[in-house]
């Protein structure tokens, strides 16, 4: 089966955090991708992402800024994190899990 292409329309990357008690949660906007997933072949399943780190978006711009400072993302050294995995688990027919190599 040959990789597809993640459609940023029909997808997310989603990061869910505590700050002092309370649950935030952001999102990624810029990314792009490719996914390897065959039911049938468990050993071949792989995904590849490429995440513009100044993209983080907490839908507060204050929260924005800091999170892109040099404390925590250091968007100016580092502006694409790469997420490589070559195990994909299923949940309920669906793609959901993925650990890091």
């Amino acid at each position: 089966m040959d990789a597809a292409q993640i459609d940023k329309r029909q997808s997310a990357i989603a990061v869910v955090s505590t700050q002092m008690g309370v649950s935030m949660t952001g999102r990624f906007r810029d990314f792009s991708g490719t996914v390897n997933f065959d039911p049938a072949t468990p050993d071949h399943r792989s995904v590849k992402l490429s995440i513009k780190t100044s993209s983080y978006d907490m839908g507060n711009d204050m929260y924005g800024e800091q999170i892109r400072d040099r404390k925590w993302f250091d968007t100016a050294s580092f502006p694409v994190a790469t997420f490589v995995s070559n195990a994909i688990t299923p949940e309920q027919g669906a793609v959901k899990r993925s650990s890091a190599n």
